[in-house]
């Protein structure tokens, strides 16, 4: 396991000085989820930095001041440990429950075989500077990140090439590095030679493999941030989703990892770094930097206080599914549920001989969601399983009610002209069930002028249908249409429709108008008909300009199928004048201008 340090010189400075300055680095957290973390320990001396757990009982956590602590109980109680000396531990690797390996920032290395009761200690490089990380693959390999390798257990170290800041070694032979400059460093021979496998522009703060295929590198800067992941044991990498300036991070399968940050809150994903979510393990102002898991369903993260994480039972529960309707596919939530250690596998048992995988949605409690097409309507035993990456299933059965498919109807656009009759298709409509015919249905027009009458069902594929009518509207204006197609239930459409005004169709005046000066007159000036039949003389308005500047309102009188405008004007002078007409109705339809010629004695 690895931690970033922040120190980017070797310097004697105390590590624990870093603190505030880890916490302003740190990433803005998203909204942290519910947490399945619970505190061990709190109110420590000094800062812990690095926790190694080589079982589920068993843990060493080691930090600032010297402070180790050693719990042989699952984290219930924590015993301070006495190594013998005071310097900052950065970094702690404990093969088995008793050998453990410590790296401090100031180059001393210390050993225990005995669960830490006792501790040896060496200087290999034989001068004080950093030893950031240290991971042992066996009791007998360890390599630091910046520079030492043992093949003895601890009793002699040599010189290694390569120089790191965050170091994972899943096997003997194989360890993946970090650095502060941002390479991605392999080694295959147990640090005998490294080569850079990737370049990032941010630091590399912490690696992680969880087994000798998939490996993890995260960390970050000012500017930017790492996130990336292999599937070949580190030979190449792939950026994945970034979620801040991780220090710290282990991985106990290939698809969960647990990070620390230097804040309140601790990074996890169940998917491989695809996504990521942030628990808070409600100690608000204490901060982590180390985490172990020693098992799929157990991890520690250790700062100013030590918490433990432990993945609830894997429960589930049903929900109520009455949605689902014949021959049309539904997407529901078919259960939830909590605990467990994702990723999950879910199973769905539709009832009707149909199985398929569901949709996992939430951060715990999650649901379970899928989409299926029942084809007759009934009652259906529906089952749903599911299994998290620890092997644990649960499951429960619903009753999905699926009713009869309904019609879907939909009214026409219809256009028509007051006193005109429209005569064709004001609606279709489809239905579920394919099979069914036109004689299977009825249909009702309410035409929204008072009047109602029946529709004629025609059939134009399998579960399409059309309803035709004719009607004729005596007014223009905005009319609601309403169409109502009954099959075992009834199925109603709406739709406001527009019956245009009938066109006003102005007729030409060949006589002049004869007047004299001074004097008044009236005198029929145009003459126009209607398209609508129903026309009175009162649906329509004229205005009359005399040609001398002057204009007036004129009436209309009917004359059979046409009608005529009057007006009554004096001109003050003689001359000949043109008068022009506007005719309009109430409908806002209007003819042309109409022109006639007074002529004034």
């Amino acid at each position: 396991m690895s931690i970033r340090t922040l120190i980017k010189t070797r310097s004697w400075m105390p590590v624990f000085a870093f603190v505030p300055l880890l916490s302003v680095l740190a990433a803005p957290m998203p909204a942290a989820a519910s947490s399945p973390w619970t505190v061990q320990k709190t109110n420590l001396p000094y800062t812990l930095y690095s926790v190694s757990c080589p079982s589920e009982s068993v843990c060493l956590a080691v930090g600032s001041g010297g402070l180790m602590l050693r719990t042989t109980d699952g984290g219930a109680t924590w015993v301070t440990l006495s190594p013998g000396v005071r310097d900052p531990f950065l970094s702690i690797s404990c093969p088995s429950v008793t050998t453990c390996f410590t790296a401090d920032n100031f180059g001393v290395i210390m050993r225990t075989t005995d669960q830490g009761q006792t501790w040896t200690s060496q200087m290999p490089g034989g001068q004080y500077f950093s030893l950031y990380a240290i991971s042992c693959a066996s009791t007998s390999v360890c390599l630091t990140a910046n520079g030492f390798r043992t093949f003895d257990g601890g009793n002699t170290w040599v010189s290694q090439s390569g120089y790191a800041q965050a170091i994972s070694c899943p096997t003997t032979a194989l360890c993946v590095a970090g650095t502060y400059s941002g390479a991605v460093t392999r080694s295959t021979d147990s640090g005998g030679t490294w080569t850079t496998e990737y370049a990032s522009p941010h630091a590399v703060d912490a690696v992680d493999c969880a087994d000798s295929s998939v490996c993890v590198a995260l960390g970050g800067d000012a500017f930017g941030y790492t996130s990336l992941t292999s599937t070949d044991g580190g030979a190449t990498w792939t950026r994945a989703i970034a979620a801040g300036t991780i220090y710290s991070a282990d991985c106990p399968t290939e698809t969960f990892c647990v990070g620390a940050a230097g804040t309140s809150q601790i990074f996890t994903t169940t998917d491989g770094l695809s996504s990521y979510q942030w628990q808070d393990p409600g100690t608000p102002g204490q901060y982590y930097y180390g985490v172990d898991c020693p098992s799929v369903s157990t991890c520690f993260a250790v700062g100013t206080s030590i918490v433990r994480y432990s993945s609830l039972p894997l429960s589930i529960a049903g929900s109520s599914l009455a949605g689902f309707v014949e021959s049309a596919g539904s997407n529901q939530t078919v259960a939830s549920f909590n605990g467990g250690v994702g990723p999950y596998a879910t199973s769905i048992n539709w009832g009707d001989g149909q199985t398929s995988s569901g949709a996992v949605s939430g951060t715990g409690p999650y649901t379970v969601a899928g989409s299926h097409t029942y084809t007759e309507e009934g009652s259906y035993s529906i089952t749903i399983m599911v299994t998290d990456s620890a092997g644990s299933t649960v499951s429960t059965t619903d009753t999905a009610l699926v009713s009869d498919a309904p019609l879907t109807v939909s009214v026409s656009a219809v256009s028509d002209r007051e006193g005109g009759t429209f005569s064709g298709v004001v609606a279709t409509f489809s239905d579920g069930d394919t099979a069914a015919t036109a004689s299977n249905y009825s249909a009702t027009i309410v035409w929204g002028d008072g009047s109602s009458s029946t529709g004629t069902i025609g059939a134009t594929g399998a579960g399409s249908f059309t309803v035709s009518s004719s009607h004729a509207y005596a007014e223009e204006g905005s009319y609601s249409l309403s169409v109502t197609v009954t099959d075992v239930a009834s199925y109603q459409a709406t739709e406001q429709i527009s019956v245009a005004d009938g066109a006003l169709q102005a007729l030409p005046d060949e006589e002049t108008i004869q007047a004299k000066k001074k004097t008044e007159f009236v005198a029929d000036v145009a003459s126009f008909t209607d398209s609508d039949p129903a026309g009175t003389s009162k649906d329509y308005r004229a205005s009359i300009s005399w040609g001398d500047g002057s204009s007036s309102a004129g009436f209309v009188l009917q004359d059979g199928s046409q009608f005529l405008v009057f007006g009554s004007h004096t001109y003050q002078a003689r001359g000949t004048f043109t008068v022009t007409v506007q005719i309009a109705d109430a409908g806002g339809s209007a003819a042309s201008s109409v022109t006639d010629t007074a002529q004034v004695s």
